[in-house]
């Protein structure tokens, strides 16, 4: 395995956001665009925004500094680093080779550099991370760092929460409609409310359906709001050994199978296929608009109803986010007095 940096260096690379709701063909969409030769797009490990406030200041990256970063990385991940060839050795290696000038933006971007091995950086002129979480932080990574955009991929509510709940069921989760419709529109509000304080310019809004009925012209309007020429490599078929290492594969395709297969246009419509007309109906009642300017080009019907979604919905990450936030603390505690 290699681990090539760019050959212009890291320094100015800029990190952009795919945000997405679960199920809504984002994990598809980052395999598609990490296989363009100038672009590295990473999956739902939110170390930027969880790492900033600890190391943001630190001038002298020592040994002993670049450990506690590396330990830090790990006990803030979201379980996918293995799948995408994370490790820990390879990550303090980067950063001890590179570690003159080190400060905290060249760090995270070495720490993104240690994703995918296989993968030929020496091109890479921009990073996407694709994230679910920071849909509630859109607008405080907009205030830290202006020239990030974010690109905001949204589904029809009906095949999308069908979907949200066919994955709940399959994972033996709790599943109740009315929990998922109300999540879903709490998010969508969530996210719409923070990209209208955003310059147009930072935002680019792309749809499931768009992705998949048209996916050249998608991809092309994608590469030219990142400022990157479109590459035919990204519409190859996408397999195992493009993407991930073969001993990682079986835990990503666990969870999104479907996401190296062919974009499939019978997904488009399921949900009206498999709900009941009652359920139909209660989520399209249910769901807001996704503003109706956005709504109409989306081709989706828009319903004006306010819907107040209570803060008990978002305890679960709260309380997972507060959990990490107190390990990290002992963890450092312990260091310090080691």
């Amino acid at each position: 395995m290699s681990h090539q940096l760019p050959s212009s260096g890291i320094a100015n690379i800029p990190v952009h956001y795919l945000i997405a709701m679960p199920r809504t063909g984002s994990t598809l969409l980052s395999i598609m665009l990490n296989k363009h030769p100038q672009i590295l797009s990473t999956i739902e490990e939110p170390f930027y925004f969880n790492l900033y406030p600890k190391y943001k200041k630190i001038k002298d990256w020592n040994t002993e500094v670049i450990n506690r970063f590396c330990a830090d990385f790990f006990l803030f991940s979201n379980h996918k680093l293995e799948m995408q060839s994370v490790h820990f050795d390879t990550l303090k290696g980067l950063l001890t080779t590179n570690s003159e000038g080190l400060n905290f933006e060249k760090a995270i971007r070495l720490a993104y550099m240690a994703f995918f091995p296989d993968k030929d950086k020496s091109a890479i002129s921009c990073i996407l991370d694709k994230e679910l979480q920071y849909y509630q932080f859109i607008r405080k990574v907009a205030q830290r760092y202006p020239q990030t955009k974010f690109i905001v991929l949204f589904r029809e509510p009906v095949d999308n929460i069908y979907r949200w709940q066919f994955m709940r069921k399959k994972r033996k989760r709790k599943h109740k409609l009315s929990h998922l419709t109300k999540l879903w529109s709490y998010r969508k509000r969530n996210i719409l409310q923070q990209l209208s304080q955003l310059p147009t310019s930072q935002v680019l809004l792309i749809t499931y359906e768009n992705l998949i009925n048209d996916t050249e012209k998608t991809i092309s309007t994608i590469c030219s709001f990142l400022n990157i020429p479109y590459s035919p490599e990204i519409l190859k078929n996408t397999s195992s050994s493009d993407y991930y290492a073969t001993s990682d594969f079986k835990e990503i395709t666990h969870f999104h199978e479907m996401s190296f297969k062919k974009p499939d246009k019978n997904k488009i419509g399921e949900g009206y296929r498999k709900f009941s007309d009652k359920e139909i109906q209660y989520i399209l009642q249910k769901t807001e608009s996704l503003s109706e300017d956005t709504s109409k080009k989306g081709g989706y019907p828009f319903f004006s109803e306010e819907l107040i979604v209570k803060t008990w919905y978002m305890l679960p990450f709260s309380f997972q986010r507060g959990i990490k936030i107190i390990k990290a603390r002992v963890t450092s505690q312990k260091t310090a007095e080691s």
